[in-house]
């Protein structure tokens, strides 16, 4: 057996090691997907807006995301983190 197929046996089964790692798979291909989407769509605006037009964009989406992180404190990761116990 080679070990792509006995990698592919273990996610196929019902364990929670099985589900962890199907969970982290999806979670890293969404995260390389956003990041790709991300990259795209900035070389896009910089393609049409030009050098001045995209630093002017560039400059004020810089600070509407330090202003958010300061707006939210931190409340995010406290849900985050505290959603379970609420749940149960």
């Amino acid at each position: 057996m080679s070990k792509v197929s006995h990698i592919l046996d273990r996610l196929r089964s019902d364990g929670m090691r099985a589900t962890l790692l199907r969970g982290g798979a999806g979670a890293f291909l969404l995260n390389v997907g956003w990041a790709g989407l991300g990259f795209s769509s900035q070389v896009v605006l910089a393609r049409l807006m030009g050098k001045e037009g995209y630093g002017d964009y560039a400059f004020a989406f810089s600070w509407v995301l330090v202003l958010t992180y300061f707006a939210t404190g931190g409340f995010e990761r406290t849900v985050l983190r505290f959603l379970s116990v609420y749940k149960s």
